[in-house]
């Protein structure tokens, strides 16, 4: 069409939008194989047909060919094409128009938002990424750094946006990137720290979710508050507690909660009196395979294995977690006690749930083993191995975790994880403490383990004290 009448590509219809904006928001099957790292390997980058020539030039190509100016036409509402691929995550066109008209980086629409605003307000990671690595970038140009901190109309930057929204990887990104401002405030006074600060709900809130891992990176990058006074800025933009509204929601989650909690008991229980290979019949003393250990008439018949004393330690951590769970989601039930103490009480809760499950998934993988092991060892390797991967489950909120501790380390170097490196590794080891228990009970003497209560008993006593003043 356009040999025939090359003019039509500059033609718009009633709302401004050039066939360019079209192609920029087109979903076709196209940009589905680019999503696709797999498809793009064997579908786009193959040659189309035995003579070697590769696909043809796509649309987009065509037209900026025809009519480069057309990459800087805005439409009726002063959305650039770049703006409308960036809203599409159209990361092959994003990445085209900057390398054919690098001026479009800095096109604004009617709202003063540059195209990384719009990726940023949209979620789109993988167009934020690519602006925001200078590593990566195909050309081995960068965006300049008036770029990356513009601010709209509102005062607001891309990493205000990315805050916002609450998106980790948005973020992250834009955070590794030294030339981004932290310390910017938008036309309200609010820097990123603040307005990160002001999207944490009060009350119940999961203390890993991706907000709180914003807050946190931008505190150890030491990023500075606005010049608003505490005081005001803690009134004006901090969200108040609604008791009410909190106490009904953590009634609520405590009665889900609560079965969950009762179930792994339950089944903690049974397992704990119906050991895996039943009980030692006869009338005297029976030996347990192993030849050194002489296993008495109606005991478990396969005790005296490690692998069975740590499926005990593991079905008692998971009834007393799943017990002590469900004692803590009573307090918090319950509207008459203080809703400071059902907090902290509820907040106790989903840390001994997690616990008590972890505990029972160990319990069911020894379970199996121990049945399995002596006529199919590899079938009870694999299940033990099967089990491993959903006892990783939790720890997606650990990669968050080391993903800002490498966004950090790129940003301000190999020194800030010497500050953050303790508290990262203590988490790791209270989330994974029980595995500890279980695995290492067994080998205790009972004099390893009186000594340890002895020692720990006094200090577990005084932190818990600590924790219900």
């Amino acid at each position: 069409m356009l040999q025939w009448n090359d003019g039509l590509s500059g033609e718009a219809d009633a709302s401004g939008s050039t066939a360019l904006h079209f192609a920029a928001s087109a979903e076709g099957p196209e940009i589905e194989l680019e999503k696709s790292s797999l498809l793009r390997r064997l579908a786009l980058r193959w040659p189309c047909s035995r003579n070697g020539r590769r696909r043809r030039r796509t649309s987009t190509q065509v037209l900026l060919k025809a009519d480069p100016s057309l990459a800087c036409r805005p439409d009726s509402n002063g959305e650039y094409p770049i703006h409308v691929a960036a809203s599409m995550g159209n990361l092959k066109l994003v990445a085209l128009l900057l390398h054919r008209c690098p001026e479009c980086a800095g096109l604004r629409d009617a709202r003063g938002r540059t195209f990384l605003h719009v990726a940023v307000d949209r979620g789109r990671e993988e167009i934020v990424g690519f602006a925001t690595d200078d590593r990566r970038r195909r050309d081995g140009s960068q965006l300049a750094t008036p770029i990356l901190n513009a601010q709209d109309d509102d005062g607001n930057t891309a990493l205000h946006l990315a805050v916002a929204s609450g998106v980790l990887n948005v973020f992250c990104y834009l955070l590794r990137n030294r030339r981004v401002c932290l310390d910017l405030a938008n036309n309200d006074g609010l820097t990123p720290a603040d307005l990160s600060r002001c999207t944490i709900p009060a009350g119940l809130n999961y203390k890993t979710n991706a907000r709180t891992w914003i807050l946190w990176s931008l505190v150890v990058a030491k990023a500075l508050s606005g010049n608003i006074r505490r005081d005001h800025f803690q009134q004006q933009y901090v969200p108040k507690l609604d008791e009410i509204a909190e106490s009904k929601k953590m009634t609520e989650s405590t009665q889900i909660l609560g079965v969950g909690s009762v179930l792994v008991a339950t089944v903690a229980f049974a397992a704990a009196f119906s050991p895996p290979g039943g009980y030692a019949a006869g009338d005297g003393n029976n030996n347990n395979g192993r030849g050194n250990v002489v296993v008495v008439a109606g005991s478990p018949a396969l005790s005296g294995r490690y692998a069975f004393d740590a499926f005990m330690y593991a079905v008692t951590v998971a009834f007393t977690c799943s017990m002590l769970a469900t004692f803590s989601l009573i307090y918090a039930g319950t509207a008459a006690v203080d809703w400071k103490i059902r907090h902290r009480y509820f907040k106790h809760s989903l840390s001994w749930m997690r616990k008590s499950t972890r505990s029972l998934l160990v319990a069911f993988a020894l379970g199996v083993y121990l049945v399995l092991a002596p006529v199919s060892r590899a079938t009870a390797v694999g299940v033990c191995v099967f089990t491993t991967g959903t006892l990783l489950f939790r720890n997606r909120e650990v990669v968050r975790m080391l993903i800002c501790a490498y966004v950090l380390q790129r940003r301000m170097g190999i020194t800030v994880l010497a500050k953050i490196g303790v508290p990262i590794t203590v988490d790791l080891v209270k989330s994974n403490l029980v595995y500890l228990v279980i695995f290492g009970g067994p080998l205790c003497t009972p004099l390893c383990v009186l000594f340890f209560v002895w020692r720990l008993a006094p200090v577990i006593m005084r932190y818990v004290h600590r924790k219900l003043i």
